[in-house]
């Protein structure tokens, strides 16, 4: 698979529950190459602390036309661990907004969420167009846990003729 141009925008902020939220903040991170009891109980803590994620799907650019037409009809679908969500289809768009957020209650921090880009196809299976998959451990690193509004290149699906 290449790298595409082609992008999609979407928000992750993550909100834990009362108990983790109250106690993160006091806790300092220590260097990337060192470990503490302190850290390891916190991490410990947080598999088992069910948090909330909240995902923004904002808009894509630059998508690949699937139809003959030179159009696509893209959707994203959102997967976390077993948990799935979808946004509208935008019909004939290469360029689809979409503004939607979803939430999904996080129980292990070493899940990934993997947001999909497909066009929607009424006869067959739906096109993959792109993939892209983020650990929520990127989301923990941060101080304020959330990786606001980014760009992020997707991986093409194989079959791209860009």
């Amino acid at each position: 698979m290449t790298k595409s141009a082609a992008r999609s925008a979407s928000t992750v902020s993550e909100a834990a529950a009362a108990a983790a939220a109250m106690s993160l903040p006091s806790m300092t991170k220590p260097g990337r190459n060192s470990t503490t009891s302190v850290e390891a109980a916190t991490e410990s803590a947080l598999r088992v602390t069910p948090m909330k994620l909240l995902v923004r799907v904002v808009e894509a650019r630059g998508l690949p036309a699937v139809h003959l037409n030179g159009s696509s009809d893209p959707f994203v679908k959102l997967k976390l661990g077993k948990r799935r969500a979808k946004t509208a289809v935008v019909k004939r768009s290469l360029s689809p907004a979409w503004d939607e957020e979803f939430s999904f209650l996080v129980g292990n921090v070493a899940e990934e969420l993997v947001v999909s880009v497909l066009n929607e196809d009424k006869y067959f299976s739906n096109d993959l167009l792109g993939q892209v998959r983020l650990p929520l451990s990127q989301v923990m690193e941060t101080d304020d846990l959330s990786l606001g509004t980014q760009w992020r290149c997707f991986q093409e699906a194989p079959w791209s003729t860009r």
